[in-house]
């Protein structure tokens, strides 16, 4: 089950690090996976231990590897799509933004000049 989880979150929408894939555990929580992630840095005098979890629908654990595929296609589609429309949103507010200092600045300066 572990690389299982390993596999399903290694993507969109998670994009998780596996570091340490052998230090990892698997949990059922109702009908969400836990995937117990832990990672060490022992590169400085201080080592550092750090730990994630990740939650995903736990019934994807024991579905087909063609599922699964199918799964992942449609997380990444909607992940794009989530990404795209955020970009535009960004974009729309920020020529709304430069809009309104533009009419800000005309107000307080008057029409540029020719």
């Amino acid at each position: 089950m572990r690389d299982r989880a390993l596999q399903i979150t290694d993507e969109a929408p998670y994009f998780t690090y596996h570091s340490e894939p052998e230090w990892a555990r698997v949990s059922l929580d109702g009908e969400e996976g836990v995937l117990h992630l832990c990672s060490a840095d022992l590169s400085y005098d201080c080592p550092v231990f750090e730990t994630q979890e990740v939650r995903f629908p736990a019934y994807l654990l024991f579905v087909s590897e063609k599922e699964l595929h199918y799964w992942k296609t449609e997380e990444h589609r909607l992940y794009s799509e989530r990404q795209s429309a955020e970009r535009s949103a960004a974009a729309k507010q920020k020529e709304a933004n430069e809009r309104a200092t533009y009419e800000a600045l005309k107000r307080k300066f008057g029409q540029p000049q020719s």
